[in-house]
């Protein structure tokens, strides 16, 4: 079976030298938590979420919303190693997961459909930089006039990733944009960036499409939209969402290329939300950090884009 490379199972310290091991998942779609002090756990998880336990865990059967997984022994970290938050189990043997994932995204049709992420301080803290990502597939009849991808902005304050009268794409800061040459694709997936560090950049499936200086300041607190917008339903994205990312630092054009090809271990510098949309079902989008959930109205699950399923999440190249 081909090995799924983001089965990432993390927990906040102590870990407790706990073990993962060997069994088959049964019972797909169920949600939960480790208890504190639990020894044994049937665990329903979105790929990535974090574990909380202060206390040994000797088995744990692993289950992966929508999917039913295989679980290869794999060893924790003990809680006298110090280490700081993120992966405590590495590989025992040639793979930590084997089974099949099936991506997920939202299909946004009709207007007035969105995802609301209200305001966190994670999300709300951009001072230092801000980069916005996201997979979109744009209907064949998408409308004219603004579309928003992702907004979170009012009253010519803030910043919106979006489309501009049928044939490009926009990010706007504080009411200035920046317009790519590229028109959305009407065919298939296309990777969408935008940069902010004192000028705006946007790149179009990894290559830069776009520049505006701009000195105006974006952090704020008002809620984040997914397909949509604050400023009425007839800015309801058409088509498909995918892979959104926020960063509170402001990545070069390498490092855009280096993982917007692949999925995210969840814990790379100035990641502060991640919402991978691999819930497949349900009225809730999880942020796999788990800090900025949102509340899914109107638009229905499809099939995702389907990015590659290698590497390794257990380096330190990424923090």
């Amino acid at each position: 079976m081909p090995e799924i490379r983001r089965c990432l199972l993390q927990c906040r310290q102590p870990c407790s030298r706990t073990t993962l091991n060997a069994g088959q998942a049964t019972g797909c779609d169920i949600f939960g938590e480790l208890t504190r002090g639990a020894s044994f756990a049937n665990v329903g998880l979105t790929e990535g979420a974090l574990m909380n336990t202060s206390k040994r865990l000797s088995t744990i059967i692993l289950l992966l919303v929508g999917t039913c997984i295989g679980v290869a022994p794999v060893s924790g970290q003990d809680r006298d190693e110090h280490r700081r938050p993120g992966p405590c189990f590495e590989r025992s043997g040639d793979r930590l997961c084997y089974g099949t994932k099936h991506s997920t995204a939202l299909r946004f049709a009709f207007d007035g459909q969105y995802v609301l992420v209200p305001s966190t301080e994670r999300i709300d803290d951009i001072s230092r930089g801000l980069t916005l990502e996201a997979w979109v597939k744009s209907a064949a009849d998408l409308p004219g006039g603004y579309r928003s991808i992702v907004s979170k902005q009012m009253n010519g304050t803030g910043y919106m990733l979006a489309t501009n009268d049928f044939v490009h794409f926009k990010a706007e800061v504080a009411g200035e944009q920046a317009t790519s040459a590229a028109e959305p694709g009407r065919e298939g997936w296309q990777h969408i960036a935008a940069v902010w560090d004192g000028q705006l950049k946007l790149y179009v499936n990894g290559q830069l499409d776009g520049v505006l200086p701009t000195s105006h300041p974006i952090p704020n607190s008002f809620p984040l939209y997914i397909g949509s917008s604050p400023f009425g339903a007839d800015t309801t994205w058409r088509g498909v969402i995918d892979e959104v990312r926020l960063w509170a630092v402001a990545r070069t054009q390498e490092q855009i290329q280096s993982t917007m090809n692949r999925y995210l271990c969840g814990d790379e510098r100035g990641l502060r939300a991640y919402w991978s949309f691999d819930e497949g079902q349900g009225s809730q989008l999880m942020d796999t950090i788990g800090h900025s959930d949102g509340v899914v109205v109107g638009p229905e699950w499809v099939d995702g884009v389907d990015l590659p399923r290698s590497g390794d999440c257990r380096h330190d190249s990424h923090r």
